[in-house]
């Protein structure tokens, strides 16, 4: 067992974005155990959602993740390195995670090859499974120097909706809302939205010191909101909540970095009642930095928080349904 200062020895996460409380099981570079101990106190419930208090389903793959990290940058030759996000495919988030919850995740090795890990992880509180999926990890060495671009300018006058417009489609609050501007908006099919990366941002004190990379869950956070403004912004969906209920081909193509601005493109694939599939990617500069496909559930604010979307939402992509 690993306690929290062991844990930080091995990982470079720091507040307020260090997740993994406890290592209760571990075999470097085949499977490990960890404990995520969930508390209102924690500062990510001020914005999610006020009232309504969840767990970001970013943070609960976060928190696997870091598990995941633990046995990874345990293995001999892999001390002090970073290890980004590659991908994830079969994410399913089954049930809402709450204060007052203990969050329990089994990672298991599926293969390496070089500096690349896939890993399956487990969530599970009180014994039920509340989230799983597929992570893919590139380790790279903290000295390789990561290429800036000067930012491109965002057309002049290309600003349809500002963030106090947004604030009222959204229950989004600080410090857990991710979007500055919606560029383009068709209700119900296309959104395009803007999120503008700088170094005062809080996370940046914890991902990582010395080396600032926006956590990659926060980037498909901040491109699912995009997606629900498109979507709770439609009549009978105004006020509404969005859970995750899934992630698949989600593809990391390159870090983003303070400075950087994030411009997100979300396409519906399909929707059927209150569920729903959308294809979000995100660019910088213009080149592809993130890209996936996401399954969200619509429910009212007073329906108490046990959502699943159904199976065949997953199983068949193309019968699938959409929400933010």
């Amino acid at each position: 067992m690993l306690d929290v200062e062991e844990i930080r020895s091995i990982l470079p996460h720091r507040y307020p974005f260090l997740l993994v409380d406890r290592i209760l099981e571990l075999v470097p570079g085949k499977r490990a155990v960890g404990l995520k101990n969930v508390t209102i106190n924690e500062e990510f419930f001020q914005g999610h959602f006020p009232g309504h208090a969840v767990t970001p389903g970013v943070l609960l793959l976060e928190a696997m993740a870091q598990v995941g990290g633990v046995m990874l940058l345990s293995m001999s030759g892999n001390e002090g390195k970073l290890a980004y996000f590659g991908g994830m495919d079969k994410v399913r988030f089954r049930k809402p995670v709450l204060p007052g919850d203990t969050f329990i995740t089994e990672i298991n090795l599926v293969k390496t090859r070089g500096a690349i890990g896939c890993v399956t992880g487990v969530g599970r509180v009180g014994g039920q499974v509340v989230v799983e999926g597929e992570f893919t990890f590139a380790l790279v060495e903290r000295s390789n120097n990561r290429a800036v671009e000067a930012p491109l300018e965002v057309p002049a006058g290309r600003k349809l909706l500002d963030v106090e417009e947004i604030r009222s489609i959204v229950p989004h609050r600080y410090p857990f809302l991710l979007v500055d501007r919606i560029l383009d908006l068709e209700q119900g099919k296309r959104a395009v939205g803007l999120k503008n990366v700088t170094i005062n941002e809080e996370f940046f004190e914890g991902h990582f010191p010395g080396h600032a990379v926006m956590p990659g869950v926060l980037v498909l956070e901040a491109m699912a909101q995009v997606g629900l403004v498109m979507l709770l912004g439609e009549g009978d969906n105004k006020g509404k909540l969005a859970y995750f209920g899934g992630m698949d081909k989600v593809r990391f193509r390159k870090p983003i970095l303070p400075g950087d601005t994030l411009v997100t493109v979300i396409d519906v694939i399909k929707t059927r009642g209150s569920i729903g599939r959308v294809r979000g990617v995100g660019r910088v500069n213009g080149h592809v930095a993130v890209e996936g496909e996401f399954t969200f559930a619509l429910v009212d604010r007073n329906t108490r928080r046990s959502v699943e979307a159904p199976d065949e939402v997953h199983a068949e992509p193309e019968r699938a349904l959409v929400a933010g």
